[in-house]
C-alpha cells in the first residue's frame, strides 16, 4: 500500500469538471441512509476525488454528512491547481481541499471510510477504469466503501458502483440506479448515465444489456396493473425484477420508495495491485 503513497506526481486527468447545487444529492442521501454506520465512526474521514472547477458538491455532502456526525472530516480533491486554489477559499472546519489525484494526498497512516468518484472515470478511456477503482483501493479503511459512478447534469438520475476491500482485493458489492422522480420513471433512460465499465456494453450478450431488457419488461407488467405514484410504479418494478427475473435486489422498502434500485453482485474479487 506504501507504494503508491510514495509515488511522485498525481495519477489521472482533468476533466471537464462541470457542476451544479445538487447535482449529487441523491447520492449524499443514499450515503446517510445506507452507510449511516461508516459516517458516524471516530475519525471518519470522507473523500470527494474530483470535485470540479467549484467545490459545490463537496460543501454540500459535508452540510448532508455533518448532521449525522459533526465530526466527519471531508477532503475535496482536485488534480487542476486554478481549481484547487480556487476551492481553498471554502475551507472550513473539517472541511479542506488538496491537490491530487488517484494516488490520494492522504497522510501516512489516514484511510479514507468513504472515497467518492462521480463523473470522473467516465470521461476516460475504459482501460483506465480497473486501474484506477484499484488505486482507491489502497486508501479504504478495511470496511471502508468506494463509491464511483455518473449522473445527469442536474442530479435527476445517477448510476454507481459500490466496491469495498477485503484485505489487498477490491471486492464489487453492487451496482446502483437512483432517481428524485422530478420526472416519469422509465427503467431505459439509466442507460445515459452508466458508468464507464457498462456504458459501451449495451450490446446483445453483455450481462447490463440482458439486466436493461429485463427491467423494462418488468416496467411493463408493473404499468399494467395501474399503479397510480411513480414511486410506487418504481418499487413494484423491482419486486418483478427480482421475483420474475431472478435479480439479487436489494428489496428495502426504504431505499426502493426513496428511489434507488440496489443490484447486489457479491465477488467480482481482484488484487488490489
Amino acid at each position: 500500500m506504501n507504494y503508491y503513497r510514495k509515488l511522485k506526481g498525481r495519477i489521472g486527468q482533468k476533466t471537464k469538471g462541470l457542476t451544479c447545487e445538487n447535482r449529487l444529492r441523491q447520492n449524499d442521501i443514499f450515503i446517510c441512509m445506507e452507510y449511516e454506520w461508516l459516517i458516524k465512526k471516530e475519525n471518519a474521514i470522507f473523500v470527494d476525488l474530483g470535485f470540479g472547477r467549484y467545490p459545490t458538491t463537496t460543501i454540500e455532502t459535508y452540510r448532508r454528512l455533518s448532521i449525522i456526525n459533526p465530526n466527519i472530516k471531508v477532503i475535496g480533491v482536485e488534480i487542476d491547481t486554478e481549481r484547487l486554489l480556487e476551492a481553498k477559499r471554502y475551507e472550513q472546519r473539517n472541511v479542506e481541499f488538496k491537490l491530487g489525484g488517484f494516488n490520494l494526498p492522504l497522510k501516512k497512516d489516514e484511510f479514507a471510510t468513504i472515497i467518492r468518484c462521480y463523473n470522473v472515470l467516465r470521461q476516460y478511456p475504459e482501460e483506465d477504469f480497473e486501474p484506477s477503482t484499484k488505486t482507491l483501493c489502497h486508501y479504504i479503511t478495511d470496511d471502508g466503501i468506494i463509491i464511483e459512478g455518473t449522473s445527469d447534469q442536474y442530479g435527476r438520475l445517477t448510476v454507481f458502483n459500490i466496491f469495498g476491500r477485503s484485505g489487498d482485493n477490491i471486492v464489487k458489492h453492487g451496482l446502483a440506479f437512483g432517481t428524485n422522480f422530478n420526472s416519469a420513471f422509465y427503467p431505459r433512460d439509466f442507460q445515459s448515465v452508466l458508468p464507464k465499465n457498462y456504458i459501451q456494453h449495451i450490446t446483445p450478450g453483455e450481462w447490463i444489456y440482458q439486466f436493461f431488457d429485463d427491467w423494462t419488461a418488468s416496467y411493463y407488467r408493473a404499468m399494467s396493473l395501474k399503479i397510480p405514484s411513480e414511486r410506487q410504479l418504481f418499487y413494484e418494478t423491482a419486486i418483478i425484477l427480482h421475483n420474475e427475473y431472478g435479480y439479487n435486489i436489494a428489496k428495502s422498502k426504504r431505499l426502493l420508495r426513496r428511489g434507488f434500485l440496489i443490484v447486489k453482485q457479491n465477488g467480482g474479487v481482484k488484487k488490489c495491485c
